[in-house]
């Protein structure tokens, strides 16, 4: 397997040339995992993100379907006792549903098969049960929100204001900000709920979404037409 024979030279790779897109990633995840999470990570690698949210989790199963980057994660994150190891293949998980509270998955949608799917069955019929529920439960409610809603705009916040401080992007609010660039995905993921078959158009709004989103808040976009 490719991942267990690149396992060695993995962390050479995250801790130079990636190093400042990684101190970002892990900034942004630390702040999303609260002390009465059970957590699991999927495609854990080497242990880039393991070793951040150990600390702040009750417990965190990290898996990979490397055998060698688990060995590699395991050597350097064994010493929190809250961390269980197991190879595991991301899309035939054996966890029950419900079974964790939060699941992190970086670095790896565009390894998977279908990287560009946005409907996930399973999923999204969780989404629809919490969208109805959560207006009979105050506890649903507040579940769904922080799921689907706060969690999400942290994280791309998170994102921003790092960002704004690298000079990559106009200065402005990262709340505001995550909010213009969030809002129209979990638009378009309500109507894959609704209408899976509607898929590749949601998709194709998607990229237009992304583009017009980064010429009109990156610097070097709005220095371009400035120049024109």
């Amino acid at each position: 397997m490719f991942w267990d024979k690149a396992a060695w030279v993995y962390d050479l790779f995250a801790n130079g040339i990636n190093r400042k897109a990684n101190r970002t990633l892990c900034a942004a995840v630390e702040k999303l995992i609260l002390p009465t999470d059970e957590v699991l990570e999927c495609a854990c690698g080497t242990g880039l993100l393991t070793g951040v949210i150990a600390p702040k989790c009750r417990s965190l199963t990290a898996t990979d379907f490397s055998a060698n980057m688990l060995k590699r994660a395991e050597k350097k994150c064994g010493r929190y006792g809250n961390v269980r190891f197991e190879r595991a293949d991301i899309l035939h998980l054996a966890y029950p549903d419900a079974r964790f509270d939060a699941v992190v998955a970086a670095n790896v949608i565009h390894l998977l098969d279908e990287p560009y799917s946005v409907h996930n069955e399973t999923i999204s019929r969780f989404r629809r049960m919490m969208t109805i529920e959560q207006f009979r439960s105050p506890e649903l409610a507040k579940l769904y929100t922080r799921r689907y809603v706060d969690r999400v705009l942290d994280y791309h916040a998170g994102i921003f204001r790092a960002l704004i401080a690298a000079g990559e992007i106009r200065m402005g609010d990262p709340d505001t900000l995550a909010m213009l660039y969030v809002a129209p995905v979990l638009a378009l993921l309500g109507i894959c709920d609704r209408q899976p078959e509607r898929e590749d158009e949601c998709l194709e709004k998607l990229r237009q979404h992304v583009r017009l989103f980064s010429a009109w808040f990156t610097e070097k976009e709005r220095a371009g037409r400035s120049g024109r």
